[in-house]
């Protein structure tokens, strides 16, 4: 008699106390399927995907849970993999919900897939395994399958159009900033809060923060009105004169809250060139 109809024989006598079976002929076998994944702590080096799995048990006594495993792979090719124990166990004709973290780093996902560069979304394969030590029978590995994407997120490209002065003083210098960004991405952008310094001439003008929206399709460019203020006292008339001429050489550098539909990144950004002046 083989181990399979070994372990049916003792199972079907005692099924009242260990499994619920719609007859001897089968050993019904817990299941696996992933009810959500996500993307959590996305970065520019980085994403963390986390998949939410929901375990079934048909039987009638609780079902350690041993181990997981996992491998992502895109196109074929395999980019990721990794195990880890389990301890505790799915209730008795119950049901449990793990989850699987997996954090892909884009520079290895670059070395395997030349189409993993920045601005990307990289489809994906994931096969999660998960060991039990159920009753009688020996382990047993179930698994489940999910397709997604993996967004790589890029820097958006950044410049200042103009800037057009309200006030021109050495104690009160005012006016309005246009900085233009594009996205650079596949997938759309929805830029959020921004800090930023802004350098004027070589010389710092100011460090500020602001809260103005703009949201991007893949592609797509749009402009932000940013309102500049600071004190010249420090910087001299010379270089206030500096400031009345058509156009300033600048640097523009920073961090923009982004909200992606796959969740929110932090993105730096570094601009210099020459912006047109009005007063």
């Amino acid at each position: 008699m083989n181990r399979s109809a070994l372990s049916a024989a003792l199972l079907c006598p005692i099924a009242a106390s260990v499994l619920t079976l719609g007859g001897c002929s089968q050993i019904p076998r817990p299941t696996a399927s992933v009810t959500g994944a996500r993307i959590e702590g996305l970065t520019l080096d980085e994403a963390r995907v986390v998949f939410d799995v929901k375990i079934d048990n048909p039987y009638a006594v609780g079902l350690p849970m041993v181990g997981l495993d996992y491998a992502l792979a895109s196109d074929g090719n395999e980019f990721l993999t990794g195990d880890a124990a389990l301890s505790g166990e799915v209730p008795a004709e119950g049901s449990r919900t793990i989850q699987i973290p997996a954090r892909v780093a884009f520079g290895p996902l670059g070395n395997v897939l030349q189409s993993a560069r920045p601005g990307k979304l990289v489809p994906y394969r994931a096969d999660l395994g998960l060991t039990f030590d159920p009753p009688i029978i020996s382990e047993r590995r179930v698994l489940t399958i999910h397709h997604g994407q993996i967004p790589i997120p890029s820097v958006p490209e950044v410049s200042v159009q103009e800037i057009r002065w309200t006030s021109l003083s050495l104690s009160s210098v005012s006016g309005t900033m246009k900085v233009r960004l594009k996205n650079t991405a596949e997938y759309r952008y929805r830029i959020g809060s921004m800090n930023y310094s802004l350098d004027l001439s070589g010389q710092r003008v100011t460090s500020a923060a602001t809260s103005n929206t703009l949201t991007l399709a893949p592609g797509a460019s749009g402009d932000l009105s940013i309102g500049v203020s600071f004190s010249a006292t420090s910087l001299g008339m010379a270089f206030l004169n500096t400031l009345t001429s058509a156009s300033a050489s600048y640097r523009l550098q920073g961090a923009a809250s982004v909200t992606t539909d796959f969740g929110p990144v932090t993105i730096p950004f570094d601009a210099s060139g020459q912006a047109s002046m009005f007063n």
